[in-house]
């Protein structure tokens, strides 16, 4: 049995139990094990709705463990767009066990409302390019450890832009370019300390975005203040 399908199973044991108690509404599978990319290093990861204490426990030398939150916790996070990694991390959820509505609710939330998603592109759009900016100019000052790091945020924004261009969003730092929608140029370059590299994910991209954005906002990000922070 592979790796993956030893944490499901475990999953899928811990959340029959877990089903049996009177305060649980739901069992939701999160993490790496829910999104297919569990290995041998990998632990299970649960929330489970409704009670107030969370616990974790070893089974078959498988780590697990589950958070807890009330279904007003839920509807909160859901209602919320600022954390692009949590709306991931449901959107990819699998349900376990569910006897109160909570996978209609995922459902209902598993992409970006339109006006969002342009507001999520304007901001990625500005820290990507604001960051640019820092690392030339660093590398203008002679300034290498401001320039690596200027230039390992634009990258993560240019990265997590391509998912919100396909209006999915963005993941953990850990998983964002294991299968991003989009091949960029320039961003192996850029990482391997080509600051100049950064030019062409920047130029790979802007028509992309001028296609759907306001012309002024992409060509000069700088004049105009998003709604969001960075993506992620």
């Amino acid at each position: 049995m592979t790796p993956l399908k030893q944490r499901r199973a475990v999953a899928r044991s811990v959340s029959e139990e877990l089903a049996e108690r009177g305060d649980v509404d739901a069992v939701l599978l999160i993490g790496s094990t829910a999104t297919g990319y569990a290995d041998e290093n990998s632990d299970v990861d649960l929330t489970v709705v409704g009670p107030e204490q969370g616990d974790e426990r070893s089974v078959d030398g498988i780590h697990v463990e589950w958070t807890t939150l009330d279904r007003d916790d839920l509807d909160a996070k859901l209602d919320g767009w600022e954390d692009d990694t949590d709306r991931y991390m449901y959107a990819n959820a699998e349900v376990l066990y569910d006897r109160a509505g909570v996978a209609e609710l995922l459902d209902d939330h598993s992409e970006y409302p339109p006006e969002v998603r342009t507001e999520k592109l304007y901001a990625g759009w500005f820290y990507a390019t604001g960051n640019t900016f820092d690392a030339q100019k660093a590398v203008e000052r002679g300034d290498e450890r401001v320039a690596q790091c200027a230039t390992a945020a634009a990258v993560e924004q240019f990265v997590a832009l391509t998912y919100v261009l396909e209006n999915r969003f963005p993941p953990y730092r850990k998983w964002l370019f294991r299968a991003p929608p989009l091949s960029l140029p320039g961003i192996d370059a850029a990482l391997s300390g080509d600051v100049s590299a950064l030019e062409t994910v920047q130029t790979e991209l802007e028509p992309r975005l001028t296609s759907e954005l306001d012309t002024e906002r992409v060509e000069k990000p700088y004049l105009f203040q998003p709604s969001f922070d960075p993506l992620g």
